[in-house]
């Protein structure tokens, strides 16, 4: 089981004890202990804590910060759930659950071009994409629910 941090959340300190990256001072994270179930375990309380939490919160997705946040979060999510295994942001991208033009802008937000999205069509399908996420996870953990 990963150690409670304070500073990162579990899944960032989870991707940091399997890369071998050293941040907020954490050098145990580089013995690389943690395995891909902890990996899971870690993943699983980020969306069964405060994924769970926003998705109850709906006009919080009218942020675009949270929208691009929860896309690539979920993304990453579900391939550490059915994996163990670490997906980068830019990875995630592709496997994000959403239309074509939404991805094409994603990917620019990540080169760090200028791009904005429709705001509530944005939100609404990065919202809807959390519910089914946890909705799945959920299947796998009954504790989890959103």
């Amino acid at each position: 089981m990963l150690p409670p941090f304070k500073l990162v959340s579990p899944g960032t300190a989870g991707r940091s004890a399997k890369t071998g990256a050293s941040g907020f001072g954490f050098d145990d994270l580089r013995t690389g202990a943690y395995n891909d179930d902890d990996l899971r375990e870690a993943v699983r309380a980020e969306l069964c804590g405060y994924w769970a939490w926003a998705s109850r919160r709906p006009w919080m997705w009218l942020d675009p910060g949270i929208a691009d946040l929860a896309l690539s979060g979920m993304a990453r999510a579900r391939y550490t759930l059915r994996t163990g295994q670490l997906l980068t942001k830019t990875e995630a991208i592709e496997q994000v659950h959403g239309p074509a033009w939404l991805i094409d802008q994603l990917r620019a937000r990540r080169r760090g071009e200028p791009m904005s999205s429709p705001r509530v069509r944005t939100g609404w399908i990065a919202w809807r994409d959390a519910r089914d996420t946890l909705g799945w996870a959920s299947r796998s953990a009954p504790r989890c629910g959103g």
